[in-house]
């Protein structure tokens, strides 16, 4: 099991929802940006 920081965890978890249509693109960059 790949243990990762809960930085690229989000950023994992974002991109996936992203993929699956469930948020926005704009809406994820917003979340990236608010990580970051």
């Amino acid at each position: 099991m790949i243990i990762m920081d809960s930085k690229a965890q989000l950023t994992v978890d974002v991109i996936a929802k992203v993929s699956q249509g469930k948020v926005s693109i704009i809406n994820a960059v917003k979340l990236l940006n608010d990580v970051v």
